[in-house]
């Protein structure tokens, strides 16, 4: 039996896709994804992600409002051994441009309608970086190209994501999570609230 602290995002989304394929996995507005489902479209992602040159060790940027779009590309960039940048789409192009000198994506996934904000703040910040808009109709990904994410390559401590401070003393830092932090912690609240396969949680704070 695998241990939790060994596991990975795309070891646990795998082994819940195997286990309850048909089970809603998340809903969004009108919309449902069972576990099969929202798979296939971090797989499509990655496809997309692969096509821009994402590959391992990799910084992309999410500049997105809570939408179904950000969950595919995070859990697509677990699988592509990239790192994440959220960054909080109520910023001003200021606070957008530190983050990304800072961060320094090669690409940015960003909703179109924070397009304005985003572009000011990649002419101040100088950066050259890919961007991807992602609009009403969500995320077109592409599908030419692909190498294909290997699940097996990716390790607990791979990191999976930068979360930056909230800069109350200086400028923001960023904290480097791990995949073996996610999955414990995804474990850890499931046992600490009692969670089990039949509740549903609703999500009310950002993404990022």
């Amino acid at each position: 039996m695998t241990e939790m602290s060994d596991l990975t995002v795309p070891g646990l989304l795998n082994a819940r896709v195997e286990a309850m394929p048909d089970k809603p996995f998340l809903y969004f507005e009108d919309r449902m994804w069972t576990f099969a489902e929202f798979k296939a479209e971090v797989w499509r992602t990655i496809r997309s992600l692969e096509h821009f040159g994402v590959a391992p060790g990799s910084r992309v940027a999410l500049f997105l409002p809570n939408r179904p779009e950000f969950l595919f590309v995070w859990f697509a960039l677990t699988f592509l051994r990239a790192i994440a940048v959220p960054i909080n789409p109520n910023y001003r192009h200021a606070e957008v441009a530190y983050q990304l000198v800072h961060a320094e994506p090669s690409l940015v996934v960003a909703g179109e309608n924070l397009r304005e904000t985003l572009e000011a703040a990649v002419a101040q910040s100088q950066l050259s970086c890919r961007i991807v808009w992602v609009g009403a109709d969500g995320l077109d990904p592409e599908t030419s190209g692909s190498r294909g994410a290997d699940a097996s390559a990716v390790r607990p401590d791979d990191v999976a994501c930068f979360i930056y401070t909230s800069g109350t003393t200086g400028r923001p830092k960023a904290v480097m999570q791990t995949q073996r932090n996610y999955v414990l912690t995804g474990e850890g609240f499931a046992h600490w609230l009692r969670l089990g396969g039949d509740d549903r949680l609703m999500t009310s704070l950002p993404l990022y």
